[in-house]
């Protein structure tokens, strides 16, 4: 039992998503808050017995220490849907049972459960709760002796608007919690969308970017016929040109000029035989 107990809680840090740490937190702290300003003070007008007021402030003093151990990063799922159904339980004949305003927080028990718990745990609290419910109506059928009715109509009635107004705020805190969540990863997601649509945008421009350079980069491809003597290419029109000049025209690359090893030894052969030549010319002349 105490393995079930340990499960059904899941302390924090594994206990769930951001939406269930912000909504128990809110949670406990208005049922502290509604206990001890607005039932309890209601009750004392409506003279409900003095039981109910007990429970009920037990119940507040509870759900603060709860929220304080949340706040300190230690939470309680289970113990706090099990202190409700206690305080449930603990007032339904103090307070008329069926007639009188339990009925209401019942509702926001399932609603607690149903958001807060999943899979087994929720099957089980929730045959828990409904069956809790059926054996308290089937006690007042049988019992209903057991019943503390209300004094007066009127206080049955400030009993039923402080039950549906409890409820309310409880139902819209859970609401309220959903909806602002919602709306704020909702603009988040947003935000993300457009800063990828943005980095798409340019991707897609710098692609195209890339496919025009790379089109207008000029390639040279397949046969070219050149000259065996002077080494001169013949260009798409049928004109001889140099090679430096046919591959600047066909290309990005660009020449500088200078003499290999080789060529610089024949061409200063050919000076010296040139000055030599040049020498004869002078003697013979």
């Amino acid at each position: 039992m105490k393995l079930i107990f340990q499960e059904l809680n899941n302390p924090y840090p594994g206990f769930g998503t951001e939406i269930e740490l912000r909504l128990y937190k809110l949670l406990t702290i208005i049922a502290t808050v509604l206990s001890f300003f607005v039932i309890i003070p209601f009750n004392l007008l409506q003279r409900i017995p003095v039981q109910v007021d007990i429970a009920v402030a037990v119940f507040g003093t509870a759900s603060f220490l709860l929220y304080l151990l949340a706040v300190r990063s230690r939470i309680y799922q289970a113990g706090f849907f099990l202190i409700i159904l206690a305080l449930l339980n603990s007032v339904w004949f103090y307070n008329a049972g069926s007639t009188g305003s339990v009925p209401y927080y019942f509702f926001m028990a399932i609603i607690y459960l149903v958001f807060f718990f999943r899979g087994w745990k929720r099957l089980i609290l929730m045959s828990i709760t409904l069956a809790n419910v059926i054996l308290l109506m089937a006690i007042e059928l049988l019992h209903p002796d057991l019943l503390v009715p209300f004094a007066s109509n009127n206080d049955r009635m400030a009993d039923q608007i402080t039950g549906v107004m409890t409820a309310a705020i409880g139902a819209y805190a859970v609401l309220w919690v959903i909806v602002s969540t919602y709306d704020r990863e909702h603009e988040q997601c947003k935000k993300l969308n457009d800063s990828l649509t943005e980095v798409l945008d340019i991707s897609i421009q710098k692609t195209a970017e890339l496919e025009q350079s790379l089109a207008e980069i000029k390639t040279l491809q397949g046969l070219l016929p050149i000259c065996a003597c002077c080494k001169k290419i013949r260009d798409d029109y049928g004109l001889w040109t140099r090679v430096e000049e046919y591959i600047s025209s066909h290309t990005e690359a660009e020449f500088t000029h200078g003499l290999c090893p080789d060529c610089f030894n024949l061409e200063m052969e050919r000076f010296e035989a040139f000055k030599k030549g040049a020498r004869n010319y002078d003697v013979g002349k």
